[in-house]
């Protein structure tokens, strides 16, 4: 058997801040480390905020503030407010949720420090190792699965059915999977959604790879009957195919929409 390891690491971050205008030398960040930023999950940060002694800064009745900076235009991405841990040693942490990083480009990014203590002083936190204000942060966005939206087949124009002789036959388009199963056999969902529909819609699948020219190759995977949906319902059913699209037979009422997640 072969064992995996995983590591848990908190990310620290070091910054230095000084009281005076000069920056001192003696406390130069030899290598500031970028922070790494995950989209999907929860990230938790640690910042140590030092002197040019090299000792913790006392944060006694300060605020410290975190912001994330877009360094092709200058823009502010999005501010929070730091937790401090204890106020005698320099430490303050956050979490930016994921639920925060769901509309922002992975890519390349600043951040800066900014501390502000009891008389309302803003005082900058160095956090590159030539004191520069501005630290690098990256936001990877490849690390979790990212969310994939069900496709919507579009419903076509009602034909009509040869056994009634009404116009109450649609078909839908045309769905191509062959290059999103990769498997044997997976699990498939369709949902439905209607406004007091009555009526069936049937599953269609195909092994043919041109299956948009060759109607009488489809085969029917199962018949969902609905006795007055309004709202939704769904199938699940698995197989692996081509191509599916759906067959709906309307007695009555509406099918508005028809979601499919291979």
């Amino acid at each position: 058997m072969q064992p995996i390891l995983g590591y848990l690491y908190k990310q620290v971050i070091t910054v230095v801040k000084n009281a005076d205008f000069t920056p001192y030398r003696e406390n130069q960040l030899v290598y500031a480390k970028p922070l790494q930023i995950y989209k999907g999950v929860d990230n938790r940060f640690q910042f140590l905020i030092k002197n040019a002694d090299q000792k913790p800064v006392s944060l006694l009745d300060s605020t410290v503030v975190f912001n994330l900076i877009d360094p092709t235009n200058k823009e502010l991405v999005f501010s929070r407010q730091l937790n401090v841990m204890y106020s005698n040693t320099g430490t303050a942490t956050t979490i930016i949720e994921g639920t925060m990083l769901n509309d922002i480009s992975a890519g390349l990014y600043n951040y800066s420090i900014l501390v502000v203590n009891g008389e309302g002083e803003s005082q900058i936190a160095y956090s590159d190792d030539n004191y520069n204000a501005q630290g690098q942060a990256r936001l990877i966005d490849n690390v979790y699965p990212a969310f994939v939206p069900s496709v919507q087949p579009t419903i076509l124009q009602y034909q009509n059915n040869s056994d009634t002789g009404y116009l109450n036959v649609a078909y839908t388009s045309v769905t191509m999977i062959n290059d999103r199963v990769k498997s044997r056999a997976v699990t498939q969902t369709a949902q439905f959604n209607g406004t007091n529909f009555v009526g069936s819609v049937e599953v269609q699948a195909t092994q043919d790879a041109d299956a948009a020219n060759n109607s009488a190759n489809w085969a029917t995977v199962h018949v969902v009957t609905e006795t007055g949906l309004s709202g939704n319902d769904y199938y699940n059913f698995s197989g692996k195919f081509n191509a599916v699209r759906f067959k709906i037979t309307k007695t009555s009422g509406t099918l508005n929409y028809i979601l499919y997640r291979p």
